[in-house]
């Protein structure tokens, strides 16, 4: 946020925020709602924040999104149920290629 000591430069950072940190936790909970509803895997939104939070910094505080281990435990309150792929194993080593999975 510009110069670190500038306490106009640390208000203006929090005042020009998008959303809160509650309105993020809740879009997470939609999704996971709209997954579990659907019948797809939530497993793939646990596993990208446990990838995430081995780059998590120490700025969780002034983030404007949950932690990425308040997302993962989040995951737990929707279960898995009758969950049905939503690709084929064709469809889903096009896309591993595209992306440049191996």
């Amino acid at each position: 946020f510009g110069d670190a000591s500038s306490s106009a430069g640390f208000a203006k950072y929090l005042l020009n925020m998008d959303f809160t940190k509650g309105q993020e936790r809740q879009a997470d909970e939609e999704g996971l709602r709209r997954l579990q509803a659907a019948h797809v895997n939530n497993q793939g939104f646990k596993s990208f924040f446990e990838r995430m939070g081995k780059h998590e910094g120490s700025s969780v505080f002034l983030s404007d999104h949950p932690s990425n281990q308040e997302r993962i435990e989040m995951v737990e309150k929707f279960k898995n149920e009758n969950t049905q792929p939503i690709m084929t194993q064709e469809e889903w080593g096009v896309l591993n290629n595209y992306c440049g999975e191996k």
